[in-house]
């Protein structure tokens, strides 16, 4: 092993030991000021100690006479592990393996169980400390199962934490997914049982006994979740689990795909860098939030071989591109691009001239993303939504909100700061690769950093559109080519030998912004983990039931609107004809893009009183000037709710204790509105 690597990976380890221990006492002290904690009268003196003993250890472990102890015990100690009984005995892997399991399940366990970062009634906790205090030793604990895994994989120590890193997050990322699933009947959130409505679409005739338009949002998203409807019976808790398994599965066949496709012989032979490649790719792509529906315009690219006749080429963009066209505008140039990126990183320039050469990328991005475009006139035409084909272009109408580029409120790291964090770690092997790479032409290299340039631009412009800006799954077109850019990137420094190129990832895993990129993921995964949500059955139940009734009672009069809660007429809990139009989602989407055709036509049917009863969620006229989604809040407000309170009004649901319209659940609260019978000035 080459000796600055090996220093590389300590001090790497040092250094972020160090930050650590800065961070979390610089959080603490600031925490006790704000509390008033006098430290030596307080438990709180050992941790203190703690941190600093570990801060001043890190510290000196950089000066030069420490350095050199640390690295003659450390060598010691490797060959005493190397060359002892307890390296080779398998039974001594197995305890190490079983240790590391341990704590891959413990470290989210104990979250979980003692709901650390959550607020505890009658706790006498600072949540906030016992959140410092456990993420110190986390990083510890890690470092450990790096150290446990090197031993039961028999691996240096960079390989052996980077396995525990990716494992972990797997393990958190997939805990994460399911544990959303579960029997609460109601919506969690505000739309999210909406898309299990709009996937029943897909099968109105059989469910609702009526031909009506297919959805205008997302109908690949959708049309992969009606596939939920094949299953007899299911439910709420099966669509949501669907939902899940799409999450997983879908990301898993971009994630395993991606590396053997573009790293070819680099990774040959070798399954544990193909599973810590797909591993990461698996827990980045999800960390940024590409949707599943968005996977299947990567992987069917990626499924034409460097050597894969043209036909095939062409049969699987223009599939991908058929499917853009019903997923979303800014997907449409994905398929072709990913085309064009393979072209220019695995065919050479010479002896062509440059004007033919540059005329098969440029015809791929053309090629698909014309096909989008016809795939999406063909769908508008043929989903029945012809008269309201504008909804189709409402993203070009929307308000552009450019400050939740920046930390906000919606959104505290902001979309480009949190953009850099998880991006830099690709941008840098992709930049370093790029140039250090004589076999790619500086035309190929230019061309290629443009079209990354260009997603970043457009998925910036798309994450500012109201409604957006609170998250990263805006930036997915730009995080997948981008992943795909840095990937390729790796694959023109493949080697001849299986030595030579465990060398070169050597060399690339004693970089600490490998080490950065493998701790993103978990560093993001493990605040987002919760305890599983203890629901109130019985009120539940109690709620659903009078919603249930009342509904009941309003049917018999006319029609009734479900705005909210629509999935229970789809799964037949509440037996009503279904209304069709005006559903949240996608009321609120016209009400954004301010599509007066639309909402004019809801005003009149409101005015007319042309429903029986409205099902919705609380309404409140109120106007905003600050606040998490201000806008949006404004928007619905003063399109929507004012609107709906100007001709309906909310039914009294019971007087005792008290005078009260809502029905209340563990995370819902639902409104059931019904003509007025006094008129009202309305604005």
């Amino acid at each position: 092993m080459n000796p600055s690597i090996k220093h590389t990976g300590w001090r790497t380890l040092a250094a972020f030991t160090f930050c650590v221990n800065a961070v979390v006492l610089a959080l603490s002290i600031q925490r006790w000021g704000e509390l008033g904690v006098v430290l030596w009268r307080s438990i709180w003196i050992l941790p203190f100690f703690a941190y600093i003993t570990m801060l001043l250890l890190t510290a000196a472990s950089f000066l030069p006479p420490v350095a050199r102890s640390i690295e003659q015990w450390a060598a010691k100690a490797h060959q005493i592990l190397r060359s002892g009984t307890f390296s080779t005995t398998h039974s001594s892997r197995v305890v190490s393996a079983a240790m590391a399991v341990v704590l891959l399940i413990g470290i989210p366990a104990t979250k979980v169980w003692l709901q650390i970062g959550q607020h505890v009634k009658q706790s006498t906790q600072d949540s906030l400390l016992i959140s410092y205090l456990y993420y110190w030793v986390v990083w510890y604990l890690v470092i450990i199962g790096g150290a446990l895994a090197q031993h039961a994989l028999r691996k240096t120590h960079r390989m052996g934490l980077a396995v525990f890193l990716v494992v972990s997050g797997l393990v958190f990322e997939v805990f994460s997914r399911f544990s959303a699933v579960n029997h609460y009947p109601f919506s969690l959130g505000w739309s999210e049982s909406s898309r299990y409505y709009y996937a029943s679409l897909y099968f109105s005739e059989w469910l609702y006994g009526q031909t009506l338009p297919l959805s205008v949002l997302h109908p690949s998203r959708y049309l992969l979740q009606s596939i939920a409807y094949l299953i007899p019976d299911a439910g709420l808790f099966e669509h949501r689990l669907w939902q899940a398994i799409l999450w997983v599965l879908f990301t898993a066949i971009t994630a395993i795909l991606l590396p053997k496709r573009t790293l070819g012989g680099l990774i040959a032979g070798n399954r544990l860098l193909h599973f810590l490649f797909s591993g990461w790719v698996f827990l980045f792509l999800l960390r940024i939030g590409v949707y599943y529906h968005l996977h299947p315009l990567v992987f069917l690219p990626l499924l034409a071989g460097k050597n894969s006749a043209g036909w095939k080429k062409w049969s699987l963009l223009l599939v991908a591109s058929v499917w853009a066209g019903i997923s979303r505008i800014n997907w449409f140039p994905i398929p072709g691009t990913i085309m064009a990126l393979l072209y220019l990183f695995e065919t050479p320039l010479y002896p062509q001239k440059l004007g033919k050469y540059l005329a098969a990328p440029a015809a791929f991005i053309f090629a698909g993303s014309t096909t989008a475009m016809i795939s999406q006139w063909a769908y508008i035409r043929i989903s029945g939504n012809l008269p309201n084909q504008g909804a189709f272009t409402s993203s070009f109408t929307s308000d552009l909100l450019w400050y939740r580029l920046l930390p906000n409120e919606s959104y505290p790291l902001g979309v480009l700061f949190a953009t850099f964090i998880f991006c830099f770690p690709l941008a840098v092997f992709f930049i370093t690769n790029l140039g250090n790479n004589p076999s790619i032409q500086p035309i190929r290299k230019w061309v290629v950093t443009g079209i990354n340039l260009v997603f970043l631009a457009g998925s910036l412009v798309v994450s500012v559109k109201i409604g957006g800006g609170a998250d990263l799954h805006n930036m997915d077109a730009f995080a997948a080519v981008l992943l795909i850019s840095t990937a390729l990137s790796f694959s023109g420094i493949s080697q001849h030998s299986s030595e030579e190129n465990a060398k070169v990832w050597e060399h690339w895993f004693s970089w600490p912004t490998a080490f950065v990129g493998l701790l993103i993921p978990v560093l993001f995964l493990l605040p987002s983990l919760k305890p599983f949500t203890k629901f109130h059955t019985k009120n539940n139940q109690a709620a659903l039931n009078t919603l249930v009734q009342k509904v009941g009672d309003y049917s018999d009069h006319g029609e009734v609107l479900f705005i909210n809660e629509r999935h229970l007429v789809t799964f037949g809990v509440i037996e009503t004809p279904l209304v069709y139009d005006y559903e949240a989602v996608t009321l609120m989407e016209m009400a954004m893009s301010n599509n007066t055709g639309y909402l004019n036509s809801f005003y009149e049917k409101l005015q007319n009183h042309e429903f029986a009863a409205i099902v919705s969620g609380k309404l409140n006229e109120g106007i905003k000037t600050s606040g998490t989604f201000f806008e949006e809040n404004n928007i619905w407000n003063a399109r929507v709710s004012s609107k709906i309170l100007c001709y309906y009004e909310p039914l009294v649901i019971s007087t005792r204790p008290e005078l009260t319209s809502i029905i209340e659940a563990d995370e819902s609260k639902i409104t059931l509105l019904v003509p007025r019978i006094a008129p009202k000035e309305c604005r």
